[in-house]
């Protein structure tokens, strides 16, 4: 059963177009504070897992739908990052959004925001030529392609076909916005 007390939350989907890995975190930052907010997450693929859904589209793009508590209010996407497996070793990759560009979604009070997806297309070659193990130094950082998607409909069926109680709770359509 889901606690009206959690209200408000995020439930922002990752993609990961041409493969695959488990999210590990992501960074929000206040619009208005400034003051950042880290959310770690379990570092696997489990659909049960109460704040990180998981999924596969169209057999080409992982999904991942973190679900977190924020209070109302702006908020900007500074940092995701995942850990992809390295010959049994995991490893780090980050897509920081501090320096080029990034996203931006605004969070309403009293009810669970939808707010869509960021897919995330990396450049598989280089990708799978930094993650050797003997060129591996521990964190990986790729260029990659960047896609807002209104998925809000589907994200929030998704959620409630996955989460008891999810249903009772207001619901609103959000949007990521890149700037």
């Amino acid at each position: 059963m889901v606690s009206k007390d959690l209200l408000p939350f995020a439930c922002l989907t990752i993609g990961v177009k041409g493969g695959g890995w488990p999210l590990e975190n992501i960074v929000f930052e206040s619009a208005i504070t400034h003051k950042t907010i880290t959310f770690v997450f379990n570092k696997s693929f489990n659909s049960s897992h109460p704040d990180y859904l998981t999924a596969v589209e169209n057999s080409d793009k992982v999904l991942c739908m973190a679900i977190v508590h924020l209070e109302p209010g702006d908020y900007i996407i500074n940092r995701i990052e995942f850990s992809p497996t390295v010959r049994n070793a995991v490893a780090t990759t980050e897509f920081d959004f501090s320096r080029e560009h990034g996203y931006r979604f605004t969070i309403l009070p009293n009810a669970a925001n939808y707010l869509g997806t960021l897919t995330i297309t990396p450049d598989w070659r280089v990708v799978d030529s930094v993650l050797v193990p003997s060129h591996y130094n521990g964190k990986g950082k790729f260029a990659a392609n960047f896609v807002v998607e209104s998925t809000q409909v589907r994200d929030k069926k998704w959620a409630e076909d996955m989460i008891p109680g999810l249903t009772i709770i207001a619901a609103v359509s959000g949007h990521i916005e890149a700037f």
